[in-house]
């Protein structure tokens, strides 16, 4: 099992105010959005979600999204924008187009 968070603090998707934020991610279909659970963090961190997920032992990555009902925030895991421009090779730096 993996847990996955999300921080409605570090998108636009704003939460819902009857069940807050819900999770789409069927792998072998898409599925009805689940609720997840609110973690509330005390007074000086603003609460996330969270859900527990079963991701199968060949799955190479992930994509999901996220739904307040109305708005949906999708993502992908491992992100595909992430592009290593750079690298060292014994002693030699070479840098890459990005």
């Amino acid at each position: 099992m993996t847990t996955l968070f999300y921080n409605p603090a570090a998108t636009k998707l704003s939460p819902n105010d009857v069940f807050g934020v819900a999770f789409n991610g069927g792998f072998n279909q898409p599925k009805e959005p689940k609720q997840m659970t609110l973690q509330v963090r005390g007074s000086v961190d603003p609460p996330i979600y969270s859900i527990r997920i079963h991701v199968p032992q060949h799955a190479r990555s992930l994509i999901f999204s996220f739904t307040n009902g109305a708005e949906w925030d999708q993502a992908i895991y491992p992100d595909e924008n992430i592009a290593i421009t750079s690298c060292a090779m014994d002693g030699y730096y070479g840098e890459g187009v990005g």
